[in-house]
């Protein structure tokens, strides 16, 4: 079965990271990766003894193929004659079973096809030469695992919650083959298809290569994987995560090691996507009476919907060079607004620089910047702006060339959707904002997408 995916934006980016070791029994907690654990009672598994035969059929397990010293396939093969390989630079799995005929002969029988080989076994049954016509693999074994669990170490992932930018990456141990300790690169790759070029390769590493985490024994956990913030949103296909995975008898460097892969999908988020008019109601001001007379302030920014409707912030009180609003709507044709909210801000102030509804529907959003323009804050309503709740969005984390990290992006500046996900600009301060791009030759802004519907915000990058 080949799984094929679209991952065009992402091709120059195909670097096989080196992750380095560091015995460490704790992660490090960053942006890049979070880590719950919950561990049960430890115990011991220790690999059994077994006899290799220089026979067919071979040896249950994974199997790797070597080409001038480097990796090639994985093999995975089974006890009933069947089995499955990967490329090591790939994400298909292909699928097969195999037979021997005229006593030397292999034969593996793929979907679309079939491979004939000679074969022939190493003394200690652990090896295997497989020639074909035109080229020829040599086969070692490398583990009790199988392509999901390459160390067979007893473990298994799974992915949550996965978005174009990140997912949760679930494991468990139990059982399984291990001799010490199972040590972890916090670092990972994600594999992936250019459909345009036809090719499949890796990205460069994302994560601290510095740092490593312990899965103890029959415990379980989960890592919150961000990649949006080095790979931007990947469209919708399916990839796979790799990592490498160390059994550690001995920090001095007695270990295997095996690099581990976790297939995921990310969906297609438009697919049978509602309106947010269907999904959060038309915006209407109601039947509202509350009117009250306030013709003779205007409004310090606006939104007009479908039906004429306008909607303000109007600054109603002013302390300590603040502006404190209420949130009104004029019907068509009224000149005395209807009362919506009488505090939208949620008792901050500042100055109302923009409010916007989207797709005509009851969610919408509106800054209200402070500290003299400097800072902004981004406020969310999904009833039409009865109630307003302040959303927090995280740092852009810039380096600076002495070093230095801040975020200069402290102001939104609009929200809008492309299908079903939605995007937030937020731009740096008229006054203070000084962050200039030399490769896009302009002081940027920074470039935000939600997949809750501005609940909450992963940064993308600079635009």
């Amino acid at each position: 079965m080949r799984y094929k995916v679209l991952g065009s934006i992402l091709l120059s980016m195909l670097v096989l990271s080196a992750c380095s070791f560091s015995n460490k029994n704790e992660i490090k907690q960053d942006n890049e990766a979070v880590i719950e654990e919950s561990v049960e009672e430890s115990s011991t598994t220790q690999e059994p003894e077994e006899i290799f035969k220089s026979e067919m059929p071979i040896h249950a397990g994974v199997w790797q193929v070597e080409d001038y010293g480097d990796i090639s396939y994985y093999y995975d093969f089974k006890d009933d004659n069947s089995g499955r390989r990967v490329r090591f630079y790939e994400g298909d799995i292909e699928e097969f079973t195999y037979e021997v005929t005229d006593g030397k002969k292999l034969v593996l029988h793929y979907d679309d096809r079939d491979e004939y080989a000679n074969y022939s076994f190493g003394e200690d049954g652990k090896h295997l030469v497989l020639t074909y016509k035109d080229y020829q693999q040599s086969l070692s074994w490398v583990s009790h695992g199988t392509l999901e669990d390459m160390g067979g170490l007893g473990l298994s992932f799974t992915t949550e919650d996965v978005t174009p930018v990140g997912c949760t990456l679930k494991y468990s141990q139990k059982g399984g083959y291990v001799s010490g300790n199972i040590t972890v690169d916090q670092c990972y790759c994600v594999i992936l298809y250019d459909e345009n070029e036809g090719n499949w390769g890796f990205t460069d590493y994302i994560g601290d290569e510095d740092q490593t985490y312990t899965i103890d024994k029959n415990s379980s956990g989960s890592l919150s994987l961000d990649w949006g913030r080095k790979l931007g949103a990947l469209k919708p296909g399916t990839y796979a995560l790799k990592f490498r995975i160390r059994d550690v008898r001995n920090i001095g460097g007695d270990w295997d090691s095996f690099d581990y892969r976790v297939w995921f999908t990310v969906p297609d988020l438009d697919a049978d996507q509602p309106l947010r008019n269907e999904t959060y109601g038309m915006l209407d001001s109601g039947d509202n009476n509350d009117y009250e007379d306030y013709s003779a302030i205007e409004p310090e920014c606006t939104y007009t919907s479908e039906d004429g409707t306008v909607y303000g912030m109007l600054p109603v009180d002013r302390a300590a060079g603040s502006s404190y609003y209420v949130f009104a709507a004029y019907k068509k044709g009224e000149t005395i607004p209807v009362l919506v909210n009488e505090d939208p801000f949620c008792g901050s102030g500042g100055q109302a620089t923009w409010i916007d509804f989207i797709d005509n529907s009851n969610l919408g959003f509106s800054c209200l910047t402070y500290n003299g323009g400097d800072d902004g804050m981004l406020f969310r309503t999904d009833d039409g702006g009865k109630s307003f709740t302040q959303i927090e969005y995280p740092s852009a984390e810039v380096e600076l060339s002495d070093g230095t990290i801040y975020n200069p992006f402290t102001i939104p500046e609009k929200v809008w959707t492309e299908g079903a996900t939605l995007y937030m600009l937020a731009g740096q301060s008229p006054w203070s904002g000084d962050y200039y791009n030399d490769e896009l030759e302009k002081h940027p802004s920074g470039l935000y997408v939600s997949y809750d519907d501005g609940i909450s915000f992963k940064y993308l990058g600079e635009q």
